[in-house]
C-alpha cells in the first residue's frame, strides 16, 4: 500500500491526535490560557517554530517509531538541525529574491561561491 494511502493515514490519526494535544498542553503551560480582555491576548506566538517542533515528532514517531520530544524539548541536536535546514540565511533569501527578479539563468550563472556559501554574501 502507498505510504500516503487514505487507510494508511486515517491509521495515522491517534498519533497526528496526541501530539496535537501535546503542543496544545505546550502552549498552555508556557503562554498561560488568554481571553480576549486579557493584556497577555496582545502578545504573539511564532507558530512556525511551534509547527516545525510538532512536525518533527510527528515525522519521528509515524515514520520512524522514535519520539524526539521538540515539543517539549525545543534544545535538542535534532530539533536544533531542523531549524537551521528549514531557515534559510540571510543570502538564500538574497539568492531567492534574486530568483523573483531575474531570470533563473542569470542566478543560476552566479559564482558557486554565492550560491553554494550564501553566508558570504550576508557577510559583504
Amino acid at each position: 500500500m502507498p505510504a500516503f494511502a487514505f487507510r494508511h493515514i486515517k491509521e495515522l490519526y491517534p498519533i497526528f491526535w496526541n501530539k496535537s494535544q501535546e503542543l496544545v498542553e505546550t502552549l498552555i503551560s508556557q503562554h498561560g490560557k488568554t481571553t480576549a480582555s486579557d493584556e497577555k491576548a496582545e502578545t504573539g506566538i511564532d507558530v512556525s517554530d511551534w509547527a516545525r517542533r510538532a512536525t518533527l515528532d510527528i515525522i519521528g514517531v509515524a515514520g520512524l517509531g522514535q519520539d524526539f520530544n521538540s515539543i517539549r524539548d525545543p534544545r535538542g541536536e535534532l530539533h536544533q538541525i531542523y531549524n537551521r535546514l528549514f531557515s534559510p540565511s540571510r543570502g538564500a533569501r538574497i539568492i531567492g529574491v534574486l530568483g523573483l527578479i531575474f531570470p533563473r539563468w542569470l542566478v543560476r550563472s552566479l559564482p558557486s561561491v554565492l550560491r553554494l556559501h550564501p553566508n558570504i554574501v550576508a557577510q559583504n
